[in-house]
């Protein structure tokens, strides 16, 4: 052999020698999960896998007070929920979006999620119906 062809082919020899190990990679085969490619959920022993939901904190009946009135009803995350009665011992807006003022004595009897008013009549300390509110 020529020795310019003999340099050639050991030159092409050096790049196939540096080339396939990089091509050899594409070439190894992939390990399949035997459960069908799922991943296994990690559990605490029982088989049920973790759980994503939270659960939702449970109404509970009782007493709050704001200072400037009492809520009787249901109670979630510290807030009313569900129906109750507010009686209030100060003048006070009777909810946040309102401008309705409610006096000393007067109660309102209303229903509310988780702290928003859904409705709610407002009366006085004689029981007489002074305003009936939805927002």
């Amino acid at each position: 052999m020529r020795p310019s062809i003999k340099r050639l082919i050991i030159a092409f020899s050096a790049v196939i020698l540096v080339i396939a190990p990089l091509t050899m990679d594409a070439q190894i085969p992939v390990k399949r999960e035997q459960n069908g490619g799922k991943k296994k959920k990690k559990g605490n022993g029982n088989n049920q896998g973790d759980k994503t939901t939270p659960t939702e904190p449970k109404v509970t009946v009782g007493t709050l007070s704001f200072g400037y009135a009492t809520w009787n009803g249901g109670i979630r995350n510290g807030k009313p929920d569900g129906k109750g009665k507010l009686t209030f011992s100060e003048t006070h807006a009777v909810d946040r979006h309102s401008n309705v003022q409610a006096n000393p004595g007067d109660y309102f009897e209303a229903n509310y999620d988780n702290g928003s008013l859904i409705s709610g009549k407002l009366y006085d300390q004689n029981g007489n119906l002074l305003k009936t509110i939805i927002p």
